[in-house]
């Protein structure tokens, strides 16, 4: 047998020393009294979990309380190590070839040639101070009387930083034997220190405990998988921890989110609000995490974190606001139906419209007067009329007599008065372009339903003829026009004879308000002609006339406009039975202006 230093077997003894070298480490206290012998793991001895299963160095450790000059004493066997030392790469690389005689003691090999073992009993004092191995030493400390605390809080953070090494490189089956036990001096260690801690190692070892407790859900996710008490714990900690340390718990939180892929249903429910209820939380890092969890623990049908992923599309922080985003779209539009690709499966327009209401039942308060005030910031309508818009789309691709449901007429109903809400006054004009032109695509599925529901709208719909955004405006006229089939005809002359009427004023409107009415009329006379009985011929011709005149006196800009709702009025003419002469003269003047306009 060669003699001298062994590289050493880490079977036989890595985890149970580990395990009671670290617990004990992290319960480290008292004063100095009688110095006492401690045997180690009593009747059991010194062994591996493998070889005795019964062994709990947790439970020997817990009711012991060290004090320097103790000794501990090892009965274990010829197969089994005892090393003393303080060397961090000889505890790492399990390797004690090229250690000094210094900083390391063999006080037991084991010998791996030997067949036959016997009993040894290994005494070990605690004099000295220094690193701790945990594979097969123990932690020396220092001979000389010197702070307890300092000493104790300073093998603490060794403990941990070799804890994530061990939870990196360990052996699974090995990981899933002493992994809970791990785990609990871990939270015991965190549970010792106060938010206030700030000091270098405190802060150290901290950081150590949540990279591995991040490791663990990310190797053992088994651990964490049946209660959401550690989602809690780490999403406080990023509430309540120093700045410096945020990051680390992030990356920790972040890797816990793994673990809770395919939990029961009634964990998933309870995480679904521990993310809402932390989505408000000052710090970016919790509201990062919130996003990452509903992202990558839900499909897109989740309800819950779809909502989420709304709030997040508003968000001050650019990769929040991306991957949120990336959770409502997760694919980009290339002009393909959606329901091409079978793994987009939107959720139901009703569903994800009762969850929201559920959330905020304001969503869908508006006043004629657009003075009502929005809940979120304009960011987080946007995202959520455009996902919405994208279930109601799904929904007829994959079934086209849904525009005979009455669940979901209503459900569109109820999406037309939170598109209405959005159209407060204190909105974004993207918001509002937004949310006008949603109302356009839906009226081309299903235009009688918008008819009849903005032919009670008319008021409102007036006041955004004069919006600031041009394609608003533009949205807001068609609209008109469509709600226009649905009135009486009485009516729906009068509003023509209205818009006509304010041509006269021209010079007294801003331009948003001539173009706003100029749209109008195009289109409000266009819908009425498709209609029986058509507009008196008279009106017909004074509109004609009206904006033939703007075609040939107003600028280029409003020229162009009346020329387009030229075009609308002489598209809807062919549909006419049998047009009056002096319509039919009209209409040849537009062809003229058209003409004529080219020519200039």
């Amino acid at each position: 047998m060669e003699q001298g230093r062994k590289r050493v077997s880490p079977v036989s003894v890595f985890f149970a020393f580990f395990c009671f070298l670290l617990l004990r480490l992290l319960c480290f206290s008292g004063s100095a009294e009688a110095y006492k012998n401690y045997t180690v793991g009593d009747s059991l001895g010194w062994y591996d979990s493998q070889e005795k299963p019964a062994v709990d160095y947790q439970q020997w450790a817990d009711a012991k309380n060290f004090s320097l000059g103790d000794f501990l004493i090892f009965n274990t066997d010829t197969n089994h190590s005892v090393v003393q030392t303080y060397n961090f790469t000889t505890y790492k690389e399990c390797d004690y070839d090229d250690a000094l005689d210094s900083d390391t003691k063999l006080w037991s090999a084991a010998d791996p040639s030997n067949t036959a073992t016997s009993g040894v009993t290994v005494p070990v004092p605690l004099l000295k101070e220094g690193n701790f191995s945990s594979k097969f030493h123990i932690t020396p400390l220092r001979s000389w009387l010197i702070s307890r605390t300092d000493t104790t809080i300073r093998l603490k953070q060794l403990g941990m930083e070799f804890t994530v090494w061990v939870f990196k490189h360990a052996n699974l089956d090995q990981l899933k034997l002493m992994g809970p036990v791990i785990l609990n001096g871990i939270l015991k260690l965190l549970d010792g220190y106060s938010y206030s801690d700030s000091d270098s190692v405190a802060r150290d070892t901290k950081s150590f405990a949540f990279q591995a407790i991040g490791l663990l859900a990310q190797r053992l996710p088994q651990l964490f998988r049946d209660k959401i008490e550690m989602a809690v714990r780490l999403f406080d900690a990023l509430k309540l921890e120093a700045s410096s340390l945020r990051l680390v718990i992030q990356e920790a939180t972040t890797s816990l989110a793994t673990a809770y892929k395919g939990a029961q249903p009634a964990v998933l429910i309870e995480l679904e609000k521990l993310l809402l209820h932390n989505f408000n939380a000052e710090q970016s890092e919790i509201r990062f995490c919130a996003v990452r969890w509903a992202t990558s623990l839900f499909d897109l049908q989740h309800c819950p974190s779809r909502f989420i992923c709304m709030l997040g599309a508003a968000d001050p922080k650019l990769d929040i606001r991306e991957m949120a985003l990336e959770g409502l779209f997760p694919v980009k539009d290339e002009g393909r139906l959606i329901s091409q690709n079978p793994d987009i499966i939107y959720p139901k327009l009703g569903s994800m419209l009762e969850y929201i209401l559920k959330q905020q039942p304001k969503f869908v308060d508006s006043t004629e007067m657009r003075e009502h005030k929005l809940l979120f910031p304009s960011n987080m309508y946007v995202a959520m009329i455009k996902f919405l818009l994208k279930c109601f789309e799904l929904e007829l691709e994959q079934n086209k007599d849904l525009e005979k449901s009455l669940e979901f007429v209503s459900s569109v109903e109820t999406l037309c008065l939170l598109l209405e809400h959005a159209m407060a006054t204190e909105g974004s004009v993207e918001l509002h372009a937004t949310a006008s032109k949603t109302l356009i695509t839906i009226a081309s599925h299903l235009p009688e339903m918008i008819a009849s529901h903005y032919s009670q709208r008319v008021i409102w719909l007036k006041q955004l003829l004069s919006h600031m955004d041009w394609d608003t405006r533009e949205a807001v006229a068609r609209l008109l026009g469509i709600a226009s089939t649905a009135l009486p005809s009485a009516t729906s002359t009068a509003l023509i004879s209205e818009l006509v009427s304010k041509t006269t004023e021209m010079q007294k409107l801003r331009f948003e308000a001539q173009h706003g009415v100029l749209c109008a009329i195009g289109y409000v006379t266009a819908n009425s002609m498709c209609r029986s009985p058509a507009i008196p011929e008279a009106l017909f011709q004074s509109t004609l006339k009206c904006l033939v005149d703007v075609v040939n006196s107003e600028t280029a800009t409003l020229s162009s406009v009346a020329m387009q709702a030229l075009g609308h009025i002489g598209l809807c003419a062919p549909r006419l039975g049998a047009p009056s002469v002096s319509s039919q003269n009209l209409l040849r003047s537009i062809n003229e202006c058209y003409i004529n306009s080219n020519i200039n």
